[in-house]
């Protein structure tokens, strides 16, 4: 699936691209909510620590308690 999406989107593997992928490690997931003004107003990133949050995503319900948050 990435290298379909790799030719779609004419993206080319860089040199720093092969290196990380010798260490066999998975791309990390980091979402953030902005405000209008363009500050962070909520994140959810993965953490390799101790598995912590690895290949997890915050639910639905979760980002739209945060966007409301936000849009107050």
């Amino acid at each position: 699936m990435d290298e379909f999406l790799d030719r779609k989107e004419g993206y080319e593997i860089t040199e720093a691209d092969q290196q990380m992928m010798t260490f066999d490690q998975e791309q990390l997931v980091g979402q953030f909510l902005l405000d209008r003004e363009s500050i962070v107003r909520w994140s959810f990133t993965e953490v390799l620590e101790s598995g912590l949050q690895t290949f997890n995503a915050p639910n639905p319900e979760e980002l739209m308690l945060a966007a409301s948050k936000v849009a107050h």
